[in-house]
């Protein structure tokens, strides 16, 4: 096999894998962020405290860790269980603007300035807890802030890189070595 034939094989086997993986385009994987309650504190001396995730890709909270608490339980909600504790298995109803948590007949619910999305960052809160039954319901205003994630390149733009970069090799080769073929 001769030195020309094994070098058009070599650029064959890695231009094809090259296609391989600039057609491999598969999404790049979705990422739950965990957001955390931040200075929710209601004018009777309730407090909310905790976190949970949510995947906007998905629209799916998921490890809710929500607690509701009074030091003082007769100057909150007549009828309010405290501490409350809420949980994923809690959700009422839950969208990437707000967030109803509704065991029993107690309420937390959040509504968010701006829809919730997975590059993180600071977001004020409307929250509400109270009877479900709408016997009492005390309002504060709060945040929830979260970490973005960097989302990786999905493989076929690395591909498509390297295909870029083999081609830039090959011309830049095939000029270097035009002039000394005229000698």
């Amino acid at each position: 096999m001769t030195l020309a034939l094994k070098r058009s094989l070599l650029t064959v086997a890695i231009g094809v894998g090259c296609v391989g993986v600039v057609m491999d385009v598969r999404p790049a994987a979705a990422i739950s962020l965990t957001w955390t309650l931040s200075g929710f504190n209601f004018v009777d001396g309730t407090t909310a405290v905790g976190s949970f995730d949510y995947d906007a890709d998905t629209n799916t909270y998921s490890n809710i860790s929500i607690i509701v608490d009074n030091p003082i339980p007769a100057n909150g909600v007549p009828g309010y269980s405290f501490p409350s504790v809420f949980t994923d298995s809690d959700i009422f109803f839950g969208d990437s603007s707000s967030l109803v948590l509704g065991p029993d007949n107690n309420l937390f619910d959040q509504f968010f300035d701006i829809p919730l999305t997975n590059a993180g960052g600071t977001i004020g809160v409307i929250a509400n807890y109270g009877d479900n039954f709408g016997d009492g319901v005390r309002q504060t205003t709060g945040t929830i802030s979260a970490v973005g994630v960097p989302v990786p390149a999905p493989p076929g733009v690395l591909g498509l890189l390297l295909s870029g970069a083999l081609a830039a090799r090959k011309s830049r080769r095939a000029v270097s070595i035009a002039p000394n073929a005229a000698v």
